[in-house]
């Protein structure tokens, strides 16, 4: 993100707004303190300004949507149980698949009947 090579588009405004927001990461306190990531105000700091413990709630509101969407590529995916043997660059392409499969697998209701069929015109080839 720091030397803006990720293709990650420009900043727009969200529906109903004018001001343009920019895309960005979310994070905990382990991560530095960047332009691009989000991370929680420290508790000392967040203690006595109510924004701020706003904030974080929202934040942790956030980051947990993401964590539970993660926990349902874990539950198809068995790949995602433990640690992911892969090189980085693998292992990012990897878990673009899995979401890959999972929204296909999502919107396709007849799934089933599909793989017949695609099983059938293989035999023919066989």
């Amino acid at each position: 993100m720091e030397d803006n090579t990720l293709n990650i588009p420009n900043s727009k405004p969200p529906p109903n707004s004018e001001e343009p927001l920019a895309f960005v990461i979310m994070g905990d306190e382990a991560f530095p303190l960047k332009k691009y990531l989000l991370r929680s105000c420290p508790g000392v700091s967040a203690q006595n300004d109510e924004s701020k413990q706003i904030y974080n709630y929202r934040l942790s509101r956030a980051r947990r949507v993401v964590e539970n969407a993660f926990g349902i590529l874990t539950q198809k995916f068995r790949l995602f149980y433990g640690r992911i043997q892969l090189s980085p660059d693998n292992a990012d392409k990897v878990v673009l698949a899995a979401c890959v499969l999972h929204i296909y697998l999502r919107n396709d209701v007849n799934v089933e009947d599909r793989v017949i069929e695609n099983t059938d015109a293989l035999s023919q080839f066989s």
